[in-house]
């Protein structure tokens, strides 16, 4: 005998691919966006994010190289 499964149960089973959003339209057959608004608001958000730290490193990369190899070129001068 199959048991029928709540509604809340067949989010939770679609939930991993798709947002709560969507996945409860796509339970009552409505065409969703694979993404909901909020949800790409949120990817755009992070991906900002994830560049912005990425450029802080960067920089802070760049200024311990620096650093070290002036470092280096004022060891070689007491030489």
């Amino acid at each position: 005998m199959k048991r029928r499964i709540s509604e809340d149960e067949a989010i939770h089973h679609l939930m991993p691919p798709l947002s709560k959003h969507v996945a409860k339209a796509r339970l009552r057959g409505l065409p969703g966006p694979p993404y909901a608004p909020a949800d790409v608001d949120e990817l755009l958000s992070d991906a900002e994010k994830h560049e912005r730290r990425a450029t802080t490193l960067a920089k802070i990369l760049e200024s311990r190289t620096a650093a070290s190899s002036s470092e280096a070129d004022h060891d070689e001068l007491e030489l």
